[in-house]
């Protein structure tokens, strides 16, 4: 089997346990952990400042176009719903846990991104958030908060080259994800974050 054949079905299999989870689930319990709507059994969840809608019992998105891995992403945000205790700290990738083990890829396909993105206009970093729903992040010239879901955001932030040191880019995560998303979700979200924000300049 090919490595895109399985990783389709891989995804498959990880959309299909999702929606048997939220099919059981509790609307008002998932509305409340999430901040999610429920209507007429449909459930309304904003996802980089896109409202998109889920039909029960079918869980089935409306819209077309939206990618598979997507579409499981925000799945397992409305079903994941861990009690693990927080802080409301922001931390970075590798405080996450198991975090360090993704860390090689979540760099590549995020903080290098970031940085052969923005690093030489900056500025368009902040013009960029502000379509997907963020404001400008008070640490930092060249910084934003997105809120990714209703209860979590992300911190993207450049720091420009000087005489002494290259670009450099952060990404810091609410410790909640703890609660929303599984390590391999909250790596690919650094990276499909970096890539909305590219459409968005």
């Amino acid at each position: 089997m090919s490595d895109i054949r399985q990783k389709e079905n891989s995804l498959l299999v990880a959309y299909d346990k999702a929606a048997e989870i939220l099919r059981g689930a509790e609307p008002e319990l998932v509305c409340r952990k999430t901040g999610a709507t429920c209507e007429d059994g449909t459930y309304g969840i904003t996802f980089l400042g896109k409202v998109h809608e889920i039909c029960l019992p079918e869980v089935s998105f409306l819209g077309k176009g939206i990618p598979t891995i997507v579409e499981v992403l925000i799945l397992h945000y409305l079903t994941c719903m861990e009690d693990k205790p927080v802080k409301g700290d922001l931390i970075s990738f590798s405080s996450i846990p198991n975090g360090m083990f993704y860390f090689k890829s979540f760099k590549q396909r995020a903080l290098d991104k970031l940085v052969g993105s923005f690093a030489k206009k900056p500025e368009l970093l902040v013009t960029a958030a502000a379509v997907l729903g963020g404001t400008k992040w008070t640490a930092g010239e060249y910084s934003a908060i997105i809120p990714v879901f209703p209860k979590l955001d992300l911190v993207v932030q450049i720091y420009e080259a000087d005489d002494e040191f290259p670009a450099e880019a952060n990404i810091l995560f609410s410790d909640n994800v703890v609660n929303f998303l599984p390590v391999e979700d909250t790596a690919f979200i650094g990276g499909y974050l970096v890539g909305a924000l590219v459409r968005a300049t």
